[in-house]
């Protein structure tokens, strides 16, 4: 059966100079839930994030190959198969949450350089990727 998502995106204001912390999050369809949530901006933010690893399937790190944290990186996780797909603008963490485990495609775009990636995940399964881009 094919499942019908509805993307509700959420943006709040916080931390450095109004950059928004957003979640995109489809609602639940047969009690399954496919969730990207971005944040991260500010220190308190980004500790609350980080300790809750374990609480995902995956989390992204978003920084450039010098250190600095980034904001704003397009980002889409797919389901295996090409099935569902959550994509936000995303950074410095974002949090994945999956219906299912599976093999699922990261595909993030920041200033014309776009990262791919196939990540084996599990619901909370904790693990993590560190995306970086040139300085």
């Amino acid at each position: 059966m094919k499942h019908r998502i509805v993307i509700a995106g959420t943006c709040l204001l916080t931390g450095l100079a109004g950059v928004p912390a957003c979640w995109a999050q489809p609602s639940l369809l047969d009690g399954e839930a496919f969730v990207l949530r971005c944040g991260g901006i500010g220190a308190d933010e980004s500790t609350r994030m980080r300790a809750e690893v374990s609480m995902y399937a995956l989390t992204l790190l978003y920084a450039t190959a010098g250190g600095a944290y980034l904001a704003d990186v397009h980002t889409r996780v797919e389901e295996p198969l090409g099935g569902r797909s959550v994509e936000a603008p995303c950074g410095p963490v974002g949090q994945v949450n999956v219906p299912e485990a599976g093999t699922y495609r990261v595909i993030a775009t920041h200033e014309g350089g776009r990262q791919e990636h196939w990540v084996e995940l599990r619901p909370g399964g904790g693990a993590t990727l560190s995306l970086r881009w040139a300085d």
